[in-house]
């Protein structure tokens, strides 16, 4: 960990490595993590973290690699994600996101999700917002080959009726 500057304004940058870790029931065989935090303690605070972890396990599910990039600026950030679970599925996520009193947003710019030889993505870009009107999702289409369609838009609020459109085109259930 390397801390450069005073009290009111400093910059921090520092790497984190463990081997073996185990944290409330959830493991990593290796896990690496790179971090800093510019101008900490200020308006123009900026916070960066890249985190690589092979032999995953979290919540039930065991994974090969587990890989992550996040950058904030308050309000607003990015992330990327990806996760491999054996040779036959994998799972990546890209977008930016708002945190906000009011209203948090979460704009995904790219999905593929795959399992053994179905392969479903986004076909746009697309938002989930949430905060105390409830949960909106805007415009979230996946598609898996010319005819397989995944498509969710409309609101679930906190209270009042509900505006939800749900479209499940030829989804195989059996995989």
């Amino acid at each position: 960990v390397t801390i450069v500057g005073s009290l009111d304004r400093f910059t921090l940058n520092g790497t984190l490595t463990s081997t073996g870790l185990v944290a409330r029931g959830n493991a990593a065989r290796h896990l690496q993590a790179t971090y800093s935090w510019v101008d900490a303690k200020t308006a123009n605070a900026k916070m960066n973290v890249a985190l690589t972890a092979d032999t995953v396990s979290a919540y039930g599910f065991a994974f090969d690699s587990v890989a992550s990039d996040l950058s904030y600026a308050k309000p607003s950030g990015t992330f990327s994600v990806r996760i491999t679970q054996g040779r036959e599925r994998d799972y990546a996520l890209r977008g930016d996101f708002t945190l906000d009193n009011a209203r948090n947003e979460l704009r995904l710019a790219d999905v593929t999700l795959r399992f053994d030889t179905t392969t479903w993505r986004t076909t746009h870009p697309a938002a989930i917002r949430w905060g105390g009107r409830g949960v909106e999702v805007v415009n979230l289409e996946l598609r898996s080959g010319p005819t397989q369609r995944l498509y969710a838009n409309g609101i679930l609020p906190t209270s009042g009726p509900a505006n939800f459109e749900l479209a499940v085109t030829n989804f195989n259930v059996a995989n």
